[in-house]
């Protein structure tokens, strides 16, 4: 407990008192002659003979009980709370009040941050203690105290650790900071897709396509941890490092990005050919009655990216908003065998598009991947041009429709045709597998139009 230092004093004014009181012997002398059994004239007398001794004694205990009084009030009119400071268990010196420090630790962190801007310094917890004591008449000094708090307490660098799927990445300053490289990291894969894309149909070069992008989600597909930890001011990396360190890695990104779609685009409907047989025209000969038109369809999309590259895309839905209109044909009435009618049945049940039509890894991929039933069908009449083994095709199947059409079929596990064939829409021409440059069981299928590989989905309806 905390205690007066000035009682000292109090306790020698006491002692210079009790000296003037008269002593035992003489007490008790005095006090033998007051019993009862003495009678009151001799009472009388003794109290007459000591009664100058009596009322100095009385007059020395009060003058001492004064004294002390007095002595008391003085020390703790004098005796001020103040605050010990101890560094390590080592007395440092005394504090007016905890205010002191607090202020003192705000402005010297303030200071800190100023000379370091890219981390951030702090003052250990539990630097020091402050011990509550009374103390008389104290030497204050608060300014000489926290001069010796700046050699005494030595800041510490503290960041925040990155750690992707337990594996630290690095440090940043702060949490803050972290986050801002993360915002970063999923901007980096959404900002390139805005509300409204405008893209080009495969075989026309004035015919834009209009897409609705909506983002339906962004995640990391990696866990994320952070952590503050001491460091040192050396080791802490700026958040462009940071971000370069997470997208790039050693040999594959450190943190990889999710990002789902739903895409609607207003797709073109290629329109199909019909032939009137004439007797009166020469075989071979043609001649167009009523010219073609596309139609239009809106098609629904869930596109599934990571790091920028579809992974999976799935047709939600499709709605026909502007029926074709066929091309009409007149031609000569000798029957040309294997001819196809322009009209393309999916080449598979249930198919499940795994990557689209388009530009991808810096060249264009002439067809669509699908994945789906097995079974491998001919998408329309014709007569199988090629049929064999090719070291990046693997096992696969090319069909002319007699018509400026084909199409073709790669990556079979094997064949169930062979060249000169002719085969009808559906009829089974192979199985599906993952032969030649392959990666994984699908099907890659293809439409040419005069030698041009064109988008399969503008001729094939669900």
């Amino acid at each position: 407990m905390a205690e007066f230092r000035g009682k000292d004093w109090a306790n020698k004014a006491w002692s210079k008192a009790k000296a003037l009181l008269p002593s035992a012997a003489q007490w008790n002398s005095l006090t033998d002659k007051l019993h009862i059994g003495k009678q009151w004239s001799s009472i009388k007398q003794e109290i007459s003979t000591n009664k100058k001794t009596l009322l100095q004694s009385s007059g020395i205990v009060a003058a001492a009980a004064l004294i002390v009084v007095a002595g008391y009030s003085y020390v703790a009119a004098n005796t001020t709370e103040v605050y010990r400071v101890e560094v390590a268990g080592e007395n440092v010196g005394i504090l007016s009040q905890p205010r002191v420090y607090d202020d003192y630790k705000k402005t010297r962190e303030q200071k800190l941050a100023v000379e370091n801007p890219k981390v951030v310094m702090e003052l250990p917890k539990n630097a020091l203690a402050l011990v509550p004591e009374f103390t008389f008449r104290p030497d204050l000094n608060d300014q000489a105290v926290l001069a010796l708090l700046d050699q005494k307490i030595k800041p510490q660098a503290i960041a925040v650790e990155l750690r992707v799927d337990g594996v630290a990445v690095g440090y940043v300053k702060d949490e803050a900071t972290a986050n801002y490289v993360l915002a970063q990291m999923k901007e980096s894969y959404t900002e390139k897709a805005p509300a409204k894309v405008r893209t080009l149909a495969a075989d026309t070069k004035n015919s834009p396509i209009d897409e609705d992008v909506v983002i339906d989600r962004v995640e990391f597909v990696e866990s994320i941890d952070l952590e503050k930890v001491p460091v040192q001011p050396q080791d802490v990396i700026d958040p462009e490092e940071m971000l370069k360190r997470l997208k790039e890695g050693q040999e594959h990104p450190t943190l990889s990005v999710r990002v789902e779609e739903t895409v609607e685009s207003n797709q073109e409907i290629a329109f199909a050919t019909e032939y009137i047989k004439d007797a009166s025209m020469r075989a071979g000969e043609t001649e167009t009655v009523k010219k073609g038109k596309t139609g239009m369809k809106k098609q629904t999309y869930h596109v599934t990216m990571i790091n920028g590259v579809v992974v999976d895309e799935k047709l939600l839905d499709e709605v026909v908003t502007q029926e074709p209109v066929n091309t009409v044909i007149k031609r000569g009435t000798k029957v040309i065998v294997g001819e196809g009618t322009g009209k393309f049945a999916w080449p598979i049940y249930g198919p499940s598009i795994s990557s689209s039509f388009g530009q991808r890894w810096g060249k264009l991929h002439k067809g669509i991947d699908m994945t789906g039933n097995r079974t491998i069908m001919a998408a329309d009449h014709g007569v199988v041009e090629q049929a064999g083994f090719h070291h990046d095709y693997g096992n696969y199947v090319i069909i002319n429709h007699k018509n400026g059409y084909k199409t073709v079929y790669m990556h079979m596990s094997q064949l169930t045709t062979k060249r000169g064939a002719i085969v009808q829409k559906g009829d089974k021409i192979g199985v599906m597998g993952a032969t030649g440059q392959a990666f994984g069981v699908h099907l890659h299928f293809e439409i040419h139009l005069n030698g041009t590989p064109v988008n399969p989905m503008k001729y094939m309806n669900r």
